[in-house]
């Protein structure tokens, strides 16, 4: 019914893969569609109509049942494309971890998509292993900055590991 009458609607949830299921960025989501939050806001307040999903305009965030997750994930028609989107999400994530310090809402942002980082590196597959590395690096210095100094270290040695893995140890 959804993609008849709403085929963004479908579209933004399906942007969703990737990312954790409670309070993901609208930044975020606007990056994945290449678009602004003003762009994704009404669109939210659609599907917010249903149960399974929760917009709060207040943070800019939205939340997605896990179990809607894990469905629209199912749903993705060839593994490559769900790869690229994967990608792409490792990218921006990455991306918005490599943020200017003195401006706050840069570092606000970059706390906010920690858990989402996290929860992305574990569904990456094997094929996507320097994204999974770039993203653990990434992530290894926001917790530097924030003086989290062991999840630096477990980061950084994991990326470490990966880059290993993946260039060779003489690299």
């Amino acid at each position: 019914q959804l993609r008849e009458k709403q085929p963004q609607a479908l579209s933004l949830l399906q942007n969703c893969i990737g990312f954790a299921a409670e309070n993901i960025p609208m930044a975020l989501l606007a990056d994945v569609q290449y678009t602004i939050i003003e762009n994704i806001v009404p669109i939210a307040l659609v599907l917010s109509d249903y149960s399974l999903f929760r917009i709060n305009l207040a943070d800019n965030t939205v939340s997605i049942h896990r179990l809607l997750l894990r469905i629209l994930d199912d749903l993705w028609e060839n593994t490559a494309t769900r790869e690229a989107h994967l990608k792409q999400v490792a990218e921006i994530l990455t991306k918005r971890l490599q943020y200017n310090i003195r401006i706050k809402s840069e570092v606000s942002l970059a706390k906010s998509i920690t858990s989402h980082s996290l929860h992305l590196i574990e569904m990456l597959p094997s094929s996507l292993l320097l994204e999974q590395a770039n993203l653990l690096r990434q992530l290894g210095y926001h917790y530097q900055y924030t003086g989290e100094y062991r999840a630096f270290q477990q980061c950084s040695e994991r990326a470490l590991l990966l880059h290993e893995n993946h260039y060779g140890q003489d690299h």
